[in-house]
């Protein structure tokens, strides 16, 4: 059987693909970020609440993308661009602990998960419906609380590496 993480990478040259090489990416990427959060979901014999909300707010804003036109191009494109991150993630699972990737891995979440995606989102100029901000501003929400837990964990690798 394939690898979890495997199967990550494989999504992320899928999606990479969609955002970057084809001229219709709106359908082809939002549904291959359905079949990739269905198959973690499906996959992952312990897996942690926050990831099984992430992953259902994925799919439900996915298919949201799909079916209303009304919603542009950019918006989905800024939520599919918080997967940007995940390549480090997925190195690190891998084995790679040098500490350029934990800073592209940091820096990438914080730029496209916290930063880019707030801009899009306080910047909103097109109407939604009230269940619909629920749900972008949940995952972006869920984002920050990533980020604390990120923080933490490089205050304490700062810290160990301070007192020898």
């Amino acid at each position: 059987m394939i690898s979890k993480n495997t199967v990550c990478l494989l999504f992320l040259l899928y999606l990479f693909f969609c955002l970057f090489a084809i001229d219709h990416p709106r359908l082809y990427s939002l549904m291959g970020i359905i079949v990739y959060c269905m198959y973690d979901l499906i996959a992952s014999p312990h897996p942690r609440i926050d990831m099984q909300f992430h992953h259902w707010l994925v799919v439900i804003i996915s298919v949201k993308g799909i079916y209303k036109a009304h919603i542009p191009w950019s918006f989905i494109k800024a939520f599919l661009e918080t997967e940007f991150s995940t390549p480090f993630l997925v190195l690190k699972e891998y084995g790679v602990r040098h500490w350029a990737n934990s800073l592209l891995f940091v820096c990438s979440f914080v730029y496209f998960r916290i930063y880019k995606l707030g801009i899009v989102l306080f910047q909103n100029s097109h109407p939604l419906y009230w269940y619909e901000y629920g749900l972008v501003y949940s995952l972006y929400l869920l984002n920050w609380y990533w980020m604390i837990k990120i923080f933490q964990w490089v205050h304490r690798k700062i810290y160990f590496y301070s007192f020898p």
